[in-house]
């Protein structure tokens, strides 16, 4: 097992775990559940965080993408740079025929159709071409990405301890004892700090 596009490191998991990080015994159950964990996070959310490089082969978007009159949300966000667009085969110039902006506080990242025209694309001829950078940068697919949300990166320690079999809590009986159960509950933090379930197309 290795880790592929993980949102916590093994140590960070270690901490979490109170593990010690000289132990590396245990190093291949904890990288698949912080790949599950990351993997579980993007699910959540309806989105990822990591790295996607469309430079070469341009991501295509068709009527199920996110796209809704005058204005694409990418699948992929942050947007990072765009370096080519075009629908049906025809090329649109950045600053005359589109500009992208990024996320506000009312929108996530977005790229604008100008002159009040519309996108509408559909299959299989008016499919809507994009080259470009987009996500959290990444030194490799098994690194962190770089700018990552803080509640992500929160998140993603806190449910990979869970689903790593390796997660203890303290439990007080009545008598006032204190014993350490293991447990594979996701914490309810988690679900407050990434909020309601985040529909597919957003």
């Amino acid at each position: 097992m290795a880790l592929l596009n993980p949102y916590c490191t093994i140590d960070e998991l270690k901490h979490e775990l109170k593990l010690p990080v000289a132990d590396v015994s245990k190093d291949s159950e904890l990288e698949e559940a912080i790949n599950n964990a990351s993997r579980w996070i993007d699910d959540r959310m309806g989105r990822d965080f990591f790295y996607h490089d469309y430079s070469s082969t341009p991501l295509v978007l068709d009527e199920f993408d996110a796209v809704y009159d005058g204005e694409i949300f990418p699948k992929f966000r942050p947007i990072i740079e765009i370096t080519a667009l075009s629908q049906a085969g025809v090329a649109y110039v950045d600053g005359t025929d589109y500009v992208w902006k990024a996320a506000d506080a009312h929108k996530p990242d977005r790229i604008i159709r100008l002159g009040g025209g519309l996108w509408a694309p559909s299959r299989p001829d008016h499919l809507i071409s994009i080259n470009g950078k987009f996500g959290y940068v990444q030194a490799s697919s098994a690194a962190i990405p770089t700018g990552l949300p803080g509640r992500i990166a929160h998140a993603a320690r806190l449910v990979a301890a869970a689903f790593s079999g390796h997660n203890r809590k303290e439990i007080v009986g009545l008598d006032g004892q204190r014993t350490e159960v293991f447990t594979k509950d996701i914490p309810k933090l988690v679900l407050d700090m990434l909020g309601a379930r985040v529909p597919l197309l957003v």
